[in-house]
């Protein structure tokens, strides 16, 4: 898996915008600088059926927006937002992306 490009850069999260809000957990980083992405899509999955982002660490899917609460914010090297679309090219069509996708890329453990 590739990394995607961040561009525009509202798409996108390094390591030292994360530190300078100094929160604990990954779901309180985006809340406070990227709520956008947290936000259902209702085009996504229709009006009976709206949709959210799914969570995607290092390349493998996590979950949904809840598991961000139990990513502490200190082990994030960067975090982006991938559209539908975007997240289909990246991660094939059988990808929970619907919603489309917060990718988190961590440190390695030392």
């Amino acid at each position: 898996m590739g990394t995607p490009k961040c561009a525009p850069r509202s798409q996108c999260l390094d390591r030292a915008e994360i530190a300078s809000v100094e929160l604990g957990s990954l779901d309180e980083v985006l809340q406070r600088l990227r709520p956008e992405w947290l936000r259902v899509n209702l085009r996504a999955g229709g009006v009976d059926e709206p949709s959210r982002p799914s969570v995607y660490a290092d390349g493998r899917y996590l979950a949904d927006l809840e598991v961000l609460r139990s990513i502490p914010s200190r082990v994030v090297t960067d975090v982006r937002y991938l559209a539908p679309v975007e997240a289909r090219v990246e991660f094939g069509s059988r990808c929970r992306c619907a919603g489309g996708v917060i990718l988190v890329r961590t440190q390695a453990p030392e």
